[in-house]
């Protein structure tokens, strides 16, 4: 065969191997649905589907279920009949991994979804809800400033005596790093706002070894010049699979992750995404994981050093402390 001309606004076809490796079969003989995980991969985490089955062993699992279900039953008026109600909460209980598949989203329900809850909630960018000096003198400020941590550090809420609801820090993160990662995150929220005000009397100003700084760029270019060799900014593209639940739990009365309820299991919960494409048989549809991306700014200055991230989050977009989850 003649090779294909390449020419300006034509894409050479190229056929692809799609046959299964021997990896792969194996891989999709061990598990059987979308949140099914491949065992021993994820040491610390449980699956969804096992989430929800155990709270069929729990009298407590049972009243959450139906809580939430009379919930949106009264939104609805009332249309559901009882008895029905009941049933469906045998049949998602007892066939799990099908409707959780069911459940994959294309990206035009996300993009849907998304519009609502910006509707709903309004946008936001963070701003400093507690009171930051302004000059704030860095980092100095850091620990003078008046926050009640207790409303800014990740816990985790209990639903049910077997499932919690939230996030966690990982063991090693003290206190006053705590405090540092929140407390720049909303500096820096600030001075991104900046950029809004034209009223150059009214911007948030950052006072660090006797200069001001006006906006993230002057900050952070500001602090290398500072202490150079010593001072360092590594910012980097992080990308993880979104997970909004934040739910855990335990098996056994235990689990690998220390927190302040003890001992837990993270349950995977990822968004998915249903995107349309299909095998050449039609058959079969990828579907993949939602992926998450955020900005991350790791900076040490003035004997400091603290971890934020910049992203699009639940509840909008901007500089937030970085907290990862243990997983």
């Amino acid at each position: 065969d003649q090779p294909a001309k390449r020419r300006r606004g034509t894409v050479q076809k190229k056929h692809i191997d799609t046959t299964p490796s021997e990896s792969t079969l194996k891989r999709r003989a061990q598990v059987s649905g979308l949140y099914d995980l491949i065992p021993g991969r994820y040491p610390n985490a449980t699956n969804l589907p096992n989430l929800l089955e155990s709270l069929d062993r729990d009298p407590n699992g049972r009243l959450l279920i139906q809580t939430l279900v009379s919930v949106i039953n009264a939104s609805l008026g009332g249309l559901i009949n009882p008895t029905l109600i009941e049933l469906g909460i045998d049949y998602l209980i007892d066939h799990s991994d099908a409707l959780l598949d069911f459940l994959a989203l294309s990206p035009l329900m996300m993009h849907d979804l998304a519009v609502l809850a910006d509707m709903y909630e309004g946008n936001n960018n963070n701003t400093a809800p507690v009171a930051l000096a302004n000059p704030f003198k860095y980092p100095a400020d850091i620990n003078t400033t008046v926050i009640d941590m207790s409303q800014w550090k990740p816990s985790l809420s209990e639903i049910i005596p077997i499932i919690w609801f939230g996030f966690i820090f990982p063991p090693e993160t003290s206190d006053q790093q705590a405090r540092n990662n929140i407390v720049m995150s909303l500096v820096f929220n600030e001075l991104s706002a900046n950029s809004h005000i034209a009223d150059a009397s009214k911007h948030f100003v950052v006072e660090y070894a006797g200069t001001q700084y006006t906006d993230v760029r002057g900050f952070l270019l500001g602090a290398m010049a500072k202490e150079p060799g010593v001072a360092s900014v590594d910012i980097y593209l992080s990308k993880r699979i979104a997970a909004f639940f934040g739910l855990y739990t335990q098996i056994n009365g235990t689990g690998p992750i220390p927190s302040p309820s003890g001992s837990v299991y993270e349950v995977a919960d990822p968004l998915f995404v249903s995107t349309g494409i299909y095998n050449e048989a039609g058959t079969e549809q990828a579907i993949v994981p939602g992926i998450h991306s955020e900005y991350v700014i790791r900076t040490t200055a003035g004997g400091v050093t603290w971890d934020i991230v910049w992203y699009e989050g639940d509840n909008g977009i901007g500089f937030f402390p970085r907290s990862n989850v243990c997983n």
